[in-house]
């Protein structure tokens, strides 16, 4: 299958490939014609430490050096984009959809990194990438995500995704409100409204992006409708489950604490039955 490495994410590697206070950076020298270096058939590539040369190293003579390693690098953890602790490096399109387009999700993770950069995004990553809902059964990739699905979640971080009501209200706009159910998730439909909102974009989704869905056609449509439907009223029942089980424990904790038993001070009950309050030890 299908497997690209990033020397550059490998912390291991540029561990290798440092030396003296240097990163070596990668050559071939046999020149631009020149065969890359190949053993077994798995590539040789990568920064080979030589501090005789200045720093670079023969990554194309077939012979076996120290820039040689054939194991997958691992993305950023902040959806595959950036890490916290250097946000000012973004890895841009290198996401797997299993259906869709790389160039939108491109587009999508430049925006949400330049939220990043400003400090200005919404809510920051609850988890790392790969334990995000976007990632494929199974896991084929370390890298594949659902395009719809990775596209929503990133767009959450901004506060650009679309509903139905507010702030978006697309529920005044019946052709964009059907055009969002029913068509791609376009980088367009996450400009109606949040931070990268454009009035264009309206325009794009009553008519283009509407004209999608309508070629489609009503079997096509009505199968969509239904689909939608079903999962619509499905997330309906988990909600109103969540809300059950979730209510008593709000109200539970909203009256320990109007008690005052709640908070910093780890609540006990003594003997006689008088309860008392110590410190919470760190």
């Amino acid at each position: 299958g299908y497997r690209q490495e990033f020397p550059f994410l490998s912390h291991a590697q540029l561990a290798k490939a440092a030396e003296g206070g240097k990163i070596a950076r990668e050559r071939c020298v046999g020149g631009p014609d020149a065969a890359p270096a190949t053993e077994g058939k798995q590539l040789l590539r990568g920064p080979s430490p030589d501090i005789n040369s200045g720093g670079l190293g023969d990554c194309a003579s077939g012979a076996k050096s120290a820039c040689a390693w054939t194991e997958e690098a691992q993305l950023p953890a902040e959806h595959f984009i950036t890490d916290p602790a250097r946000r000012s490096l973004a890895y841009i399109g290198f996401v797997r959809p299993n259906v869709g387009a790389i160039p939108p999700m491109s587009e999508l993770q430049a925006m949400w990194w330049l939220r990043a950069l400003q400090g200005k995004l919404e809510r920051t990553p609850s988890a790392p990438a790969t334990e995000q809902p976007y990632m494929l059964l199974g896991r084929k990739l370390p890298y594949g995500v659902d395009y719809g699905t990775y596209m929503h979640v990133v767009a959450e971080d901004m506060g650009a995704a679309p509903r139905a009501f507010g702030p978006t209200w697309m529920a005044l706009a019946p052709r964009v409100l059907i055009t969002w159910a029913l068509g791609q998730a376009y980088v367009s439909m996450f400009k109606l409204s949040g931070p990268y909102a454009d009035p264009q974009a309206w325009h794009l989704a009553r008519n283009e992006l509407w004209e999608t869905v309508t070629k489609r056609g009503l079997g096509s449509n009505l199968t969509l409708f239904a689909t939608v439907a079903f999962f619509g009223a499905l997330s309906g029942v988990c909600y109103a489950v969540d809300a059950m089980l979730y209510l008593p424990r709000l109200a539970v904790g909203a009256c320990l604490g109007a008690l005052g038993l709640t908070g910093s001070p780890r609540s006990q009950r003594g003997s006689d039955g008088v309860l008392a309050t110590t410190p919470k030890q760190d």
